[in-house]
């Protein structure tokens, strides 16, 4: 079966329609690396281009790769340092070159994984949270009803589901939560999807540090799983989806592996 093909099944559960306007303006959604029309040997499903899942699909002989960050090279116009130019950056060379020589082509579902509301990001997440009482749904962030636990607890049910040791959080560890606020990835200034929706907590990707300080002055309870984490996991349903419809492809999920430490 050709890439394209294999990508036209895809799109019939997360149609680039349904992914954010500017992500279409972009053209970061479909195909952005190589040749739709080739035989695919197999497929590999990941969370960014990294260059460990280039090497892991080159060793597993799959040559179409289904990614969901769209930032598949390097590309930097900091005015506050020198920026090489993409085609000159060392990585993206070597990244490129390995794709070219070994026939593989890069898909990317970005928003329109993101915005799919049975299996797409946020409800595949939330499900590996153990969170299943979904009372509302706030564009891509899910607001549901737990039996009511203090904050510690919650805190270290996250760490289970998600295999964290570590984690940043705020919050009164004996503050009572009953609704929770999820999301994933990087939602910006994410305390008023919280007090928005009445939530008690919120268990989000990446925060920054204006989101702490916001929830620590509005006394709310947040949690932080990492980009990288939660949309992994939301990500790896892909898998899934995908083998129903393809049941004789080879279909892998491809790590991502932290790029750092805490020390």
């Amino acid at each position: 079966m050709k890439a394209k093909e294999i990508c036209e099944l895809f799109e019939e559960i997360a149609p680039i329609e349904i992914g954010l306007q500017s992500d279409r303006d972009r053209r970061v959604l479909g195909f952005r690396f190589g040749n739709p029309e080739i035989n695919v040997t197999g497929v590999g499903v990941a969370w960014y281009l990294a260059m460990e899942v280039i090497e892991q699909a080159i060793r597993s002989n799959l040559n179409l790769l289904l990614i969901h960050e769209p930032g598949l090279f390097y590309d930097n116009s900091s005015p506050w340092h020198t920026c090489l130019l993409q085609e000159t950056n060392p990585v993206n060379l070597r990244k490129k070159q390995l794709l070219i020589e070994n026939d593989i082509c890069v898909y990317t579902a970005h928003s329109n994984w993101d915005l799919q509301r049975s299996v797409g990001m946020q409800p595949t997440f939330a499900r590996a949270l153990g969170l299943t009482d979904e009372i509302k749904r706030d564009i891509a962030v899910g607001i549901y009803r737990v039996q009511t636990m203090p904050f510690s607890d919650l805190i270290d049910k996250v760490k289970v589901a998600t295999g964290l040791k570590h984690m940043r959080v705020q919050g009164d560890p004996g503050k009572p939560i009953t609704i929770i606020a999820v999301g994933f990835g990087n939602m910006g200034f994410v305390t008023d999807g919280i007090t928005s929706n009445n939530a008690d907590a919120g268990i989000f990707g990446e925060l920054g540090e204006f989101s702490f300080i916001a929830a620590h002055e509005a006394d709310l309870a947040i949690i932080e799983t990492t980009h990288l984490v939660s949309e992994s996991i939301g990500f790896h349903s892909v898998v899934d989806v995908m083998k129903e419809k393809l049941p004789d492809t080879k279909i892998e999920f491809l790590e991502v592996p932290f790029a750092y430490k805490w020390v």
